[in-house]
């Protein structure tokens, strides 16, 4: 009849890391549901700029990145809350395993959020990227095609017209907005700012909150590898489990 680890070679000591990675991994295991929730919805957000962005891979990037973290985190932390239960050495290694890449994929994930806020190169080359569509969409020849249909929807979401590297325009916001007589009117009411500005803006809010999640998560899971680690050498030094 299997025993507690607490006759192992840790004593009590083993005992606590098995039901503290459990509970950890239980936390984890809705950590990363959360996180496959919060893609799909910064996913769904950020599609509402694509076509003013005009590049998807950028727009889809992040997203399918935080959704991909969020499923290594929900079946790593389902090995390792069943692995601690039954004190499994092989789904205990397999939770590590994903551990390892998820850790990996925070530090990428990370390093783009760092880049984005601190490198203005990176802002502008977003940036840059918005041209064509909004100078298209606004005066162009496509600007009354059903291929502009999202120019007046990100105006009045973000309260912005135009595009442009100066400052607010002198004249007023009427002529920067684009959309029918009636969009453009309501628009230029609104506008605060272009848009190139808000979109980049209003990313950058979303990566403050991107990179906190991140920043506990990655403290958080260091503890767990050293814990896992602790773990297998306990059940290994145990003369019940080998």
């Amino acid at each position: 009849m299997a025993m507690g680890l607490g006759i192992g070679a840790l004593g009590s000591g083993n005992t606590f890391v098995k039901y503290f990675l459990f509970i950890s991994n239980l936390i984890f295991f809705l950590v990363g549901g959360g996180l496959i929730g919060v893609g799909i919805y910064l996913l769904n957000e950020l599609l509402k700029v694509s076509d003013a962005v005009g590049d998807q891979a950028f727009v889809i990037g992040l997203p399918a990145g935080i959704i991909t973290l969020g499923l290594f985190i929900f079946i790593g932390s389902a090995f390792g809350c069943i692995g601690a239960l039954r004190e499994s050495t092989c789904m205990i290694k397999s939770f590590l395993g994903f551990l390892v890449v998820t850790l990996i994929l925070e530090l990428v994930i990370t390093g783009f959020v760092i880049a984005y806020n601190t490198d203005g190169t990176t802002q502008d080359a977003i940036d840059n990227l918005m041209k064509q569509p909004f100078e298209e969409c606004t005066n162009g020849p496509k600007s009354k095609t059903v291929a502009c249909t999202w120019l007046p929807e990100v105006q009045s979401w973000l309260k912005c017209c135009g595009y442009t590297k100066e400052k607010n325009p002198i004249a007023g916001w009427k002529d920067e907005c684009g959309g029918d007589s009636g969009q453009r009117l309501a628009a230029s009411y609104a506008a605060t700012q272009y848009c190139n500005k808000a979109i980049v803006e209003y990313v950058s809010s979303n990566m403050v909150y991107v990179a906190s999640i991140l920043g506990a998560l990655l403290f958080v899971e260091v503890l767990l590898v050293i814990g896992t680690c602790f773990l297998i050498q306990g059940i290994k030094e145990d003369n019940q489990y080998k």
